[in-house]
C-alpha cells in the first residue's frame, strides 16, 4: 500500500536494474575468469601428459620398399644375396602371385600400393609379396634373420613367419614329385 502512497520514479527503477544488471555481470566475469584459468591449468596439465605419452611410444616405423631396395644394390650384389637374376626373381614373384592370387600376394606395384594410414602407423605398413620373397630367397641362401631384421625393419619372429608362407606358397605354385 506505501508503494501506491510514494511516487513512482522511473529513472530509480531503472538505475537499480542497471545496478542489479552490471554486478550479475561482473560476478559472470569473474566466474568466466576463473573457470577459464582452470580449464587452462587442466588443458596445459592435459596436453603435457599426452606429449609424455607421445615420446614413450615407439617411433613410427619406416619400412623400406622393395622397389627402394632393388634401386640401391647393383645387379651384381642382387645376384649374390638372393642367388639368382632380379629378371628371375621377378618371374618368381609373377608365378607365385598367379598362383596364390594377388589378394594373398599384395605387390607393391598392384592394388595394394596405396596402404591406408591406420596400417603405416607403428606397425611399417603391410608387407608386399616381393619383400617376402626377398626375406624368403635370403634365408635360403644362406643368409640370417639377424641380417634381414634391421634391413627391412621387421621383428625376427615376423621374419619367421614370412618364410613360412613362403614355403605354402611355392608349394601351391610349383608341383613336386
Amino acid at each position: 500500500m506505501t508503494s501506491k502512497l510514494l511516487p513512482r520514479n522511473p529513472r530509480m527503477e531503472d538505475a537499480t536494474d542497471l545496478l542489479v544488471l552490471t554486478l550479475c555481470l561482473l560476478v559472470a566475469v569473474d566466474a568466466l575468469q576463473l573457470f577459464e584459468k582452470e580449464d587452462s591449468l587442466l588443458l596445459k596439465a592435459h596436453i603435457e601428459e599426452q606429449r609424455r605419452l607421445f615420446w614413450s611410444l615407439p617411433a613410427d616405423k619406416k619400412r623400406v620398399t622393395w622397389t627402394a631396395f632393388s634401386e640401391r644394390i647393383s645387379d651384381t650384389h642382387f645376384r649374390r644375396q638372393f642367388r639368382m637374376s632380379r629378371t628371375l626373381f621377378t618371374n618368381l614373384c609373377n608365378i607365385l602371385s598367379s598362383a596364390i592370387g594377388e589378394n594373398s600376394f599384395r605387390s607393391e606395384h598392384g592394388s595394394y600400393s596405396t596402404l591406408n594410414a591406420a596400417s603405416l602407423q607403428r606397425r611399417g605398413g603391410l608387407i608386399p609379396g616381393e619383400l617376402k620373397v626377398a626375406v624368403s630367397l635370403h634365408i635360403l641362401a644362406g643368409g640370417s634373420y639377424l641380417d634381414l631384421a634391421p634391413l627391412f625393419d621387421l621383428s625376427p619372429a615376423h621374419i619367421y613367419s614370412i618364410f613360412d608362407q613362403f614355403i605354402q606358397w611355392v608349394m601351391m605354385a610349383f608341383d613336386f614329385p
